[in-house]
């Protein structure tokens, strides 16, 4: 701070000395007085008016040295309570921008190591999501997916991510959900599309955020679909089939009352058509009973040991009446590895009795149906048991042989025949759901007009001595 001067500048000293010999020089003259005493005069005076004038600085520089005593004291006393700190260098300063650098940085860090930890915790969530979901930014591009929408669509989250849904989807109405849910509106939309994987029925939901972003969620309903048609298909053949049997039945007892008494031979035949069609319609509805159980997701196989000779004997009774009629030899090949096999017995009997049922009606007449049991494969303990029953027969084309094993499904007239050999449509699919029961499986080789064979394996049936 710079200081206030109260002190006489050396221009008026030196002014004020001249003045003061130019009076001194005229006094003497106007008195008379000797050059030597003239001379001592003006020295005199200029001495004592410069003595004046350096006590009046001496004084002055006295105050001003006592003022800034005081301030250096008043500065000493805040100083040492803190409340001014050191001055600062300029190196002080750049340290000080450096420590701050450092610290915006540090914290910076703290911060993308956080977020990042968020975003791979998002990403766990998502990818513990049972079904694909897909996060959509404002723009409508794909930000985020889980591991199951990598598998359904096929491509990896760099190819994922950034996408539009029109990449990724054919769809066109899935495309328009997420246009929709981008711009604020939810929409859920039972969808049928197509991915790498194959076709599909999904349940897709385009939820908005209100970030302005949006969710889409695809869940694979294929299964409860197929199973609501199948039901629907099953409520409806069977209907069908019930009413066909009722009808004839029902014919057959109106004509009784009008024409029966009169001719005996008619009253015979119609009398036949009733218990044939009453036959069927027992069938039918055991059948849709086994099935009904199979289909359970409570049923749970009753294992004990089984001996197929014992079974084949009784396969032979339940059939004869058949065979006889149409010159048929039933034949049993069972391997001694195989007479006993450790399963549930009903589910095995259901299983020989529709395959044998099916080959005794379409096998040529005079020919043979082969049943076989033996073993395959090694475990420990145990290895798996092979049941094969074989027609000579007039066989499946091969396009119909993917459907044998759905209800109620007939492969033509010409192979269904004449109504007494006409089944209920269901007994292949019995087979499929006792042989699922047990952890097996039932595969099919047919060759039209030559035969077929129905192989059925069982895991682990045939124990080992």
């Amino acid at each position: 701070m710079k200081l206030r001067r109260r002190m006489t500048s050396p221009g008026w000293i030196a002014a004020a000395l001249v003045a003061g010999s130019a009076f001194a020089a005229f006094v003497g003259g106007w008195l008379g007085l000797p050059n030597a005493v003239r001379l001592l005069l003006p020295a005199g005076a200029a001495i004592a008016l410069a003595w004046w004038a350096l006590r009046g600085r001496a004084e002055a520089h006295e105050r001003e040295l006592s003022r800034l005593a005081e301030r250096l004291e008043a500065l000493t006393e805040r100083l040492a309570g803190g409340a001014i700190g050191p001055p600062e260098s300029a190196d002080d300063v750049f340290s000080a921008a450096a420590a701050a650098v450092r610290r915006t940085e540090q914290a910076a860090r703290v911060r993308t190591a956080a977020m990042e930890s968020d975003l791979v915790e998002l990403q766990a969530i998502f990818d513990g999501i049972a079904e694909p979901v897909l996060a959509l930014g404002a723009d409508g591009t794909v930000l985020l997916c889980n591991e199951r929408a990598e598998r359904m669509l096929g491509r990896t989250p760099d190819r994922l991510v950034g996408s539009l849904p029109e990449d990724l989807f054919t769809n066109r109405e899935l495309v328009a959900l997420c246009e929709r849910a981008v711009a604020g509106e939810r929409a859920t939309r039972r969808l049928r599309l197509t991915m790498p994987g194959g076709n599909g029925v999904f349940e897709v939901t385009a939820e908005p955020t209100s970030a302005g972003d949006a969710v889409l969620t695809l869940r694979d309903v294929t299964e409860l679909a197929t199973a609501v048609q199948l039901r629907t298909d099953f409520v409806a053949n069977a209907s069908h089939e019930l009413r066909t049997p009722l009808a004839s039945i029902r014919a057959a007892l109106e004509t009784l009352r009008t024409w029966g008494d009169d001719t005996p031979a008619m009253r015979e035949k119609l009398l036949d058509m009733i218990a044939l069609n009453n036959t069927r319609l027992e069938a039918m509805v055991s059948d849709m009973l086994d099935l009904s159980r199979l289909e359970s997701p409570d049923v749970q196989p009753t294992l004990s040991n089984v001996d197929l000779a014992q079974l084949a004997q009784t396969m032979r009774e339940h059939f004869q009446q058949v065979c006889e009629d149409r010159e048929l030899a039933l034949v049993f090949e069972i391997e001694p590895e195989a007479e006993t096999l450790r399963t549930d017995r009903h589910l095995l009997e259901l299983i020989l009795r529709n395959l044998i049922e099916n080959a005794t009606k379409f096998a040529y007449e005079r020919t043979s149906v082969t049943v076989r049991a033996k073993v395959s494969g090694s475990r420990r303990g145990s290895a798996d048991a092979v049941l094969e029953v074989a027609d000579r027969g007039i066989g499946i084309p091969i396009e119909q042989q993917g459907r044998v094993f759905e209800r109620y499904f007939q492969v033509n007239t010409s192979r269904t025949g004449p109504p007494e050999r006409r089944g209920t449509g269901l007994g292949l699919a019995i087979v499929k759901h006792a042989a699922r029961t047990l952890g097996g499986s039932v595969t099919i080789e047919s060759v039209w007009k030559e035969g077929t064979t129905m192989r059925v394996r069982l895991p682990g049936a045939a124990t080992k001595a």
